[in-house]
């Protein structure tokens, strides 16, 4: 499984199709030509009052020679598979039903439309952050086969134009956490839904992804343990490099007994696994170092130094949640630990250990604890999706998000859309 899925429904792609149709309408949806049938002049005009259908099935990959009509229908041999394979697993079906066709031949009285069905194999094709839709091959049926084959000669051509304009451009949201890069997107053309998939930058693009059971939700993100790993150690390093210092001093005899230290979170890490309550863990390493003495009269004193080390590695519980749009964490626990001086060095009598210890021990731990539970940070920002093409800018918002774990262990978010219209600028920002 990728670190990062992203899934739309048939549906809301269907959606979006609908509202593109009609604020386009009948700019590329209706059309006319010249044309010669049987030695005679005439006109054909179609019109496509309906939008198009986009049908997302397993069994719609299986695109064919015959269902494909290569340049001058011919092609070396293996080359024709060769591409045939590129598209493996992202081939589907666009259908334009009750497409009205009138052909009016030169001296001749207008006849009466012929509604047609229109069936045209596409491809999703991903460059960049760019979801295109691109139409490869139409068949027009009228249930008249002489008819078929002249229109198929006669619109098909003018119908790829039209459809790879119109569905040319869908921005898919960055498949990035802020500051973590992932890798090219890879899609999949599954059952009624499409998914884009991305690993965490500097490990291979995903293979096409896995075939399966994806949530039926309108709009889905899935999240794998590295990427919750990623974000949750990349919003937990302001934590990395705090420091926490202490001193005091005490009379002790003749002297007077004093201690320092300072000790430095380190190596602030996560393992990405969540629980089934959707609690995830940060893990650090404190240590650092210090010295203890007693003072005498006439500037004389005994002095020693020493590391000061957390044991074990405390680990905090960082319980998930979203809010809106927003996935965050809370840190709501932290387990015990003890803080130690270690490696003792010079002269500094067992009374002044002991105490240096229990005053550096009992602050560290409290300033730590202090300082970490009940933090919030943001985890992840679940992207809208805009699309942009021939003047109609969209954006596909979700709303309605649900966070759960699946039993497979990846981090789900569920929700539906709100697709509104939106300025330039904001779409293609």
């Amino acid at each position: 499984m990728a670190d990062v899925t992203f899934g739309l429904s048939a549906e809301t792609l269907n959606d979006i199709v609908r509202n593109v149709h009609k604020q386009l309408y009948p700019k590329h949806f209706r059309d006319s030509k010249k044309i010669e049938r049987g030695g005679v002049k005439g006109e054909l005009s179609w019109d496509a009052a309906s939008p198009p259908v986009l049908v997302l099935k397993e069994e719609g990959n299986a695109i064919g020679h015959d269902a494909v009509d290569f340049p001058e229908g011919t092609l070396p041999e293996g080359v024709a598979q060769r591409i045939l394979d590129v598209y493996q697993g992202r081939s589907f079906e666009v259908l334009l039903e009750n497409v009205s066709l009138v052909l009016k031949l030169d001296n001749t009285a207008t006849p009466q439309p012929v509604t047609a069905k229109i069936t045209v194999v596409a491809v999703i094709d991903i460059s960049g952050n760019r979801l295109a839709i691109k139409p490869l091959s139409a068949k027009v049926s009228t249930g008249d086969p002489n008819d078929d084959a002249f229109y198929n000669g006669a619109v098909v051509p003018a119908v790829l134009e039209a459809l790879g304009d119109v569905l040319g451009s869908i921005k898919l949201p960055a498949l990035e956490f802020e500051g973590i890069h992932l890798t090219t997107p890879n899609a999949l053309v599954s059952d009624n839904v499409l998914v884009c998939q991305a690993n965490l930058a500097g490990r291979p693009v995903p293979p096409q992804p896995l075939r399966g059971h994806w949530p039926p939700d309108p709009f889905f993100v899935l999240l794998g343990p590295d990427a919750v790993r990623a974000a949750v150690e990349l919003t937990a390093k302001h934590l990395e490099g705090r420091e926490f210092s202490d001193k005091g001093e005490k009379g002790f005899g003749i002297g007077t007994g004093y201690y320092e230290g300072r000790v430095t979170i380190r190596n602030v890490r996560s393992s990405g696994q969540v629980s089934s309550n959707l609690e995830a863990d940060v893990t650090a390493t404190i240590n650092g170092n210090g010295g203890a003495g007693i003072k005498f009269p006439l500037n004389k004193s005994i002095d020693g130094h020493f590391d000061i080390v957390a044991h074990p590695d405390p680990t905090a519980t960082v319980r998930l949640s979203l809010h809106g749009t927003e996935l965050s964490g809370v840190v709501s626990g932290l387990s015990n630990f003890e803080v130690k001086l270690e490696n003792h060095r010079g002269d500094f009598g067992d009374g002044v250990l002991v105490w240096a210890a229990n005053s550096l021990s009992g602050y560290i731990t409290s300033k730590v604890r202090e300082g970490v539970l009940g933090k919030t940070f943001s985890l992840y920002q679940v992207p809208a999706v805009h699309v942009s093409t021939e003047g109609v800018h969209l954006e596909v918002a979700p709303t309605g998000l649900a966070l759960q774990k699946s039993s497979s262990g990846l981090l789900v978010i569920t929700g539906n859309v709100a697709i509104a219209s939106v300025n330039v600028t904001y779409a293609l920002a």
